[in-house]
């Protein structure tokens, strides 16, 4: 479908606008190797599943939990600077500190950012994601002022936490 072809090109506003929401994994937090926190990068780890086939990269993102949305940087691939090849979905909340291991969360994705790249060593991946992470707290905070799924039905019930999604397409 031309959804998921904007999917496995990062091109969520675009995949959104046909949706009439933006696009979303729902899934239970599991624990990592660590390797982000020891960055300074706690992440919460997602598996992906079955029709969660998204482009490589990075993206702001909006992790719903509880009632709540909070602001993030999510990550989906393979890891490369680690040697890993399976796909994963992390996501570092902007701003928050606390344990959601086990719980279910939903992961919207807003805007990809860049796509997957593979650093030399982890303090020059850590140093990006300090960049990438500005760039998506500068990216959410245009969409909380002006967020175009807002006129659509859907989308507003999604907000409002009336509906919930399925777990991919």
């Amino acid at each position: 479908s031309q959804v998921r072809a904007h999917l496995r090109q990062g091109e969520m506003q675009e995949a959104a606008e046909q949706l009439g929401y933006w696009w979303r994994v729902r899934g239970r937090v599991e624990r990592g190797a660590g390797r982000g926190k020891g960055l300074g990068f706690p992440t919460l780890n997602l598996p992906l599943g079955p029709g969660q086939d998204i482009g490589h990269g990075i993206y702001a993102v909006r992790v719903l939990h509880g009632g709540r949305r909070y602001h993030a940087a999510g990550y989906v691939g393979p890891r490369p600077t680690f040697g890993e090849d399976q796909p994963v979905l992390e996501a570092y909340l902007l701003d928050f500190s606390g344990d959601l291991y086990g719980d279910e969360v939903e992961v919207e994705f807003i805007a990809k950012i860049r796509g997957d790249q593979t650093f030399a060593n982890p303090e020059a991946l850590a140093e990006q994601m300090r960049a990438d992470c500005a760039q998506a707290k500068s990216i959410l905070a245009e969409i909380e002022a002006n967020d175009p799924m807002a006129r659509f039905p859907l989308g507003r019930a999604l907000d409002r936490g009336t509906l919930r999604t399925g777990t991919g397409l």
